[in-house]
């Protein structure tokens, strides 16, 4: 017998790149804690960063930031030195100031009206800022107010802060005389409604007898009373809208039937409608009604 032929051994496929080399596992080595651990990563990037941060922050606390100049705009002739003594921010380090603090501060100026605040590196503030637009005069027992829509008491008018022509008269604007009103000081504030009502009584008569009302006079229980230059006052009471236009026709209608001269009265109430009347009381022949 023929001895049987030894197979050859198989022939290892070949593979493309690199053969797959094991990893040999390293072990742990626990690393020994020395001063010189202080020099390594994150530390020093940490001390760089609280010096660059302490750099930052003394230059911008330095006098190069602290406020030098308080520039007014918005209209000429404004009162520079007021609100530079109101803002209270010269010297301030202009990154602390907060401006709606300056803004709250400014509104003491009661005539001024500031519109914005803003900063202007390295060392200015900005108020814009403009003229509060009086629309009455407020007549007290002491003196008379220049007073804006809002019922906000601007100035007194017989010691105006602002130019001479900026001062309202009774030539431009209604005055209305305030019963219980003393002194007023530039900030409080008048009756909103009793501007309003004057304001209708003005624009809701016509002709010679809207030309000829000339005066207010004011009382929160009683309400309004205007007094024509013809002669007589009339009560309007506390009334907007349509009660008051009813109350503008109904004196119309007695000023066109000539009821005030035919009665020869000064004072003419409204209140009881429909049946209004007019007559004479000796406390309305005063310029500014009883007790003037």
């Amino acid at each position: 017998m023929k001895p049987l032929a030894a197979k050859p051994l198989a022939v290892p496929k070949r593979t493309r790149g690199r053969p797959l080399q094991q990893r040999r596992r390293r072990p742990r080595v626990r690393r020994r804690w020395t001063w010189r651990s202080l020099l390594q990563p994150p530390l020093p990037q940490f001390a760089a960063l609280v010096i660059v941060l302490g750099s930052l922050y003394a230059f911008a606390t330095s006098p190069v930031f602290a406020v030098a100049t308080i520039q007014v705009v918005g209209q000429d002739n404004l009162p520079d030195l007021a609100l530079q003594r109101a803002c209270e921010c010269t010297g301030s380090n202009i990154f602390l100031l907060p401006l709606d603090a300056i803004k709250r501060r400014l509104a003491r100026v009661a005539w001024i009206e500031v519109r914005d605040v803003y900063a202007r590196l390295p060392d200015r503030i900005v108020i814009d800022a403009r003229y509060r637009t009086p629309v009455a005069l407020w007549r007290t027992t002491t003196s008379t107010y220049a007073v804006d829509g809002n019922g906000m008491v601007l100035y007194d008018a017989q010691n105006p802060p602002v130019a001479l022509n900026l001062v309202p008269t009774t030539s431009t604007v209604p005055i209305i005389f305030g019963v219980h009103d003393a002194s007023l000081v530039p900030g409080q504030r008048v009756p909103a409604e009793a501007l309003r009502m004057a304001f209708a009584v003005r624009g809701g008569l016509h002709g010679k007898l809207a030309g000829s009302i000339d005066r207010f006079r004011w009382s929160p229980v009683s309400g309004l009373v205007a007094h024509s230059g013809l002669g007589w006052w009339t009560l309007f009471g506390l009334h907007l809208g349509e009660d008051l236009r009813v109350r503008l026709q109904v004196l119309e209608g007695m000023y066109q039937a000539h009821t005030m001269q035919n009665h020869r009265c000064n004072f003419v109430d409204l209140e009881p409608l429909p049946y209004p009347y007019c007559n004479y009381q000796a406390q309305w022949r005063g310029p500014w009604g009883p007790g003037s």
